[in-house]
């Protein structure tokens, strides 16, 4: 809070200025998103603002122009895994082809090299995973360094074109995306599911024998 009252100190505004607040929504991080969101939906509130939401990978695709028009985002989901999505610039936007979904790495990739237009990736999978452009027939191209991590500039301009389209929400009414289920919750369904499986074996008692 003390940097966003210092960046309203340094653009010289105030928040009656403000007409609209801009936010990522994720994927990534569980803890950041829900802080992120936490923090903005909470100034929409106390200013009494509309807030317009951007998903992270759209925000990655809009700030890596492709030539050829194909851009997939990528981001990290764990255990080898990446979120991707696919975007095909027209009129100057990012327009979605394929929506966010959770897949290998080895298969985001694999499934761009069988496109028939080149497709630049952009996103910090661009660092992680270089050894799987080589795979590719070159078809699959890293962004520049500059463009592989998303902007809060982006965010701002995305959101912008997303209020004018009259997309903007309540603080009450906005939501992270965060496209998979937290592992905590996986995990603890997972011991729940175990144990009732345990008694069941052993004909309706625990294992304390209760």
């Amino acid at each position: 809070m003390p940097q966003v009252e210092s960046l309203f100190n340094l653009a010289g505004v105030s928040t009656d200025d403000v007409e609209v607040l801009a936010v990522s929504i994720g994927p990534g991080s569980f803890t950041g998103l829900r802080i992120g969101l936490m923090t903005a939906k909470a100034l929409a509130y106390g200013w009494d603002k509309m807030i317009v939401g951007v998903p992270t990978l759209e925000a990655l695709a809009y700030g890596c122009p492709s030539a050829d028009g194909w851009v997939s985002a990528m981001l990290d989901a764990q255990k080898g895994r990446v979120y991707q999505a696919l975007y095909h610039w027209q009129a100057g936007m990012p327009g979605e082809v394929w929506p966010i979904r959770i897949v290998k790495a080895e298969q985001a990739f694999a499934r761009l090299a069988e496109l028939s237009a080149p497709v630049m990736v952009v996103g910090e999978s661009v660092r992680e995973y270089e050894e799987l452009f080589a795979t590719s027939g070159g078809s699959v191209i890293p962004a520049p360094e500059h463009s592989v991590m998303a902007r809060a500039g982006n965010v701002g301009l995305l959101a912008y074109a997303k209020w004018q389209q009259g997309l903007a929400v309540s603080p009450a009414e906005l939501n992270p995306l965060y496209v998979r289920r937290p592992e905590a919750e996986e995990l603890w369904e997972r011991r729940c599911r175990d144990k009732s499986d345990m008694k069941n074996t052993a004909g309706g008692k625990d294992e304390l024998g209760v």
